[in-house]
């Protein structure tokens, strides 16, 4: 009876103990392993995401050595203000806390952004075949950057990398972006954007020339979607690629 007795007793602290484990799994598994960053102050959720996109601290312990604090802080404010000045904000004042007596250690940025710059001047010219190319008037209808409007960097960066693209997919061999400047004005908050294209000729299509087919010409020919002396166009190079690929 008394063995009896032990082994019922011993089964039951084993699922006492199984059960306090699967208590502690969600609390282990959500716990902390590198120090946290909470971002205060009158930052938009943009100008916040794009903060935290810059600032990774999970490189280091929960407790980091009182030497490396210098290094986490300066990380902190060096990238914060260039996540700020990315999003038009360059008179930012920034306050960096830190709380070392939580389980891990945590820091908190108040953010003053400040006034932003604002986009007062803007000149996209085109010259070359490229300015009577409607491709081109319609990237610069679509694009984001209009005066009067907060500067963001990365609009300037995604215009400047269109209009390139588009010289390269629209057979502007010669073509090259002479000017492109961005210019701040921190004291007066405002900004000039430059931006000078010369795309010089167009290419067109030259002889087509079909090879290693045991299909008829005429066949053939129905997957080219371009014509001897037609414009350069990658796109149509595309589908015509995709169509042979698709034909079996």
């Amino acid at each position: 009876m008394q063995s009896l007795a032990h082994h019922r007793h011993h089964k039951w602290q084993s699922r006492a103990i199984a059960l306090i484990l699967l208590m502690l799994l969600p609390a282990l598994a959500f716990s902390k392993t590198a120090p946290s960053l909470e971002i205060t102050g009158n930052a938009s959720e943009a100008v916040t995401h794009n903060i935290q996109a810059l600032i990774d601290l999970s490189r280091y312990p929960c407790h980091p050595p009182q030497a490396q604090y210098g290094l986490i802080r300066r990380q902190i404010i060096a990238n914060s203000t260039g996540a700020l000045q990315a999003m038009g904000y360059y008179d930012s004042q920034l306050n960096l806390s830190t709380d070392e007596n939580s389980n891990c250690v945590s820091f908190t940025l108040d953010v003053n952004t400040g006034p932003p710059v604002i986009l007062t001047h803007l000149k996209v010219e085109i010259t070359g075949d490229a300015a009577q190319d409607p491709a081109f008037s319609t990237l610069l209808e679509k694009t984001q950057l209009a005066i009067g409007q907060r500067l963001q960097h990365d609009r300037y960066s995604n215009l400047k990398k269109s209009l390139q693209q588009h010289l390269i997919s629209r057979g502007y061999v010669q073509g090259e972006l002479t000017v492109h400047t961005l210019e701040v004005d921190t004291k007066q908050h405002r900004a000039s954007i430059t931006l000078h294209v010369d795309s010089g000729p167009r290419y067109h299509f030259g002889e087509i020339s079909l090879t290693g087919s045991v299909l008829e010409r005429s066949r053939v020919n129905a997957y080219v979607s371009f014509q001897e002396g037609e414009p350069y166009d990658s796109g149509r190079m595309l589908q015509t690629q995709q169509a042979f690929l698709g034909a079996g």
